[in-house]
């Protein structure tokens, strides 16, 4: 294993060097925890500079004992404050770039302006997009992790019709719900991408709550329990007939998979029953066409067409506020690249590891629909989430 690790990181040192190579610029300078996990195999108090060519060099403030340990990298090297990284690549005899990147998406500006104070003279440029998109594309070593996670997210999930009791609030639900992925051993942590994306592991949206337009970039909301975070339970309680949406993200190896499926104690009523099975046809109209080289516009405006070919337009992805895609690329975070969007032009790629999400709102009553996770193949998406997808009646 730590062979294969050590096989992956240096991969994708090299992918990432070519590209700032193809940029003309020196090296980059990476802070935050994702990519830091991504490129040296570990997350710490840490910098870490990859020159365009050579080994690239892992500055640690803390845990130095830790990185070392855990990362496959050659030089791990103890600091005291971030200024020290100048004169230890120097002694290196690395020279100080002209043009660096930097993760300008996610890096505070406090920050920024004390990396360029260190590396004065250096032109700083984004790198964020040119690491998106290369985690985009799994590795085989990658998306056979993912397929483990699919696996055991599916098992957590065929447990969830025995938890949902009429009389239960919609946050005891979750309770349980959480449990259950904890016990599995779901480390808890869904990391996502952008500023202010507040996010917790999962939603259980219990009839009208449902209905709530989402505060965040994501499809649903829910009112929540506090303004503090207004999103996901508000303690409804669970009734007959009215529709059970848990839309969970599982995590148990540091790469995530999402899955959602609408339950209820009997029946939906006929319109939600058959708003769920449009958003079956939607997925398997996706998995249909869906090949290597097509654009991710493409599907969303082919699930757009279907809803509107059964008068559910006005419900896709929202109703007040409706969300313009049908799913999102997933990893190490949830909402990575690709997106599944009006007018993204992105080609799917092998390798690609895509989340499919068609769901329908209805006023005063709540939302229906599914998600599964899938990895785009040389000939097409593979399901990774192998759980039935059929709406579930308790």
């Amino acid at each position: 294993m730590e062979k294969q690790i050590a096989s992956e990181i240096k991969s994708r040192i090299s992918k990432l060097q070519k590209q700032l190579n193809q940029k003309n610029w020196d090296g980059c300078l990476l802070t935050s925890n994702v990519n830091l996990y991504y490129y040296s195999g570990t997350v710490q108090v840490a910098y870490l500079y990859v020159p365009k060519e050579g080994e690239p060099f892992l500055f640690v403030k803390k845990d130095f004992k830790r990185a070392r340990e855990e990362s496959p990298l050659t030089n791990v090297i103890k600091i005291r404050k971030p200024e020290d990284m100048k004169d230890l690549l120097a002694q290196e005899g690395e020279k100080t770039p002209r043009k660096l990147g930097v993760e300008l998406a996610v890096l505070p500006v406090k920050t920024y302006l004390r990396l360029l104070s260190i590396f004065a003279g250096a032109e700083a440029d984004d790198v964020t997009g040119i690491i998106r998109r290369q985690r985009a594309v799994k590795s085989p070593y990658e998306v056979e992790l993912i397929k483990k996670t699919g696996q055991k997210a599916a098992e957590v999930f065929n447990n969830f019709p025995k938890l949902i009791k009429a009389g239960l609030k919609d946050y005891e639900l979750a309770a349980k719900v959480e449990y259950e992925f904890r016990k599995a051993g779901h480390i808890g942590l869904i990391r996502t991408h952008g500023m202010n994306q507040d996010f917790f592991f999962g939603q259980v949206l219990v009839g009208e709550n449902g209905v709530i337009p989402p505060t965040y970039d994501i499809a649903l909301g829910g009112f929540g329990l506090t303004p503090a975070f207004p999103v996901g339970t508000q303690g409804t309680v669970i009734e007959q007939n009215q529709p059970i949406l848990i839309d969970y993200v599982a995590n148990f190896n540091g790469l995530n998979v999402d899955i959602t499926r609408t339950f209820s104690i009997g029946p939906l009523p006929a319109e939600q029953q058959k708003a769920y099975e449009v958003a079956r046809e939607i997925q398997e109209k996706i998995i249909e066409i869906a090949k290597p080289g097509i654009k991710c516009g493409a599907l969303y405006d082919l699930a757009l067409e279907i809803a509107t070919k059964n008068g559910l337009e006005r419900n896709f992805m929202g109703y007040s506020q409706q969300a313009k895609f049908v799913g999102h690329g997933i990893g190490l975070e949830l909402n990575e690249l690709p997106v599944l969007a009006s007018k993204f032009e992105l080609e799917l790629l092998p390798g690609m590891v895509v989340a499919i999400e068609p769901k329908f709102v209805f006023p005063q009553k709540g939302a229906v629909g599914l998600e599964n996770t899938f990895v785009m193949g040389e000939k097409g998406l593979e399901k990774v989430t192998p759980l039935k997808d059929e709406n579930i009646i308790v």
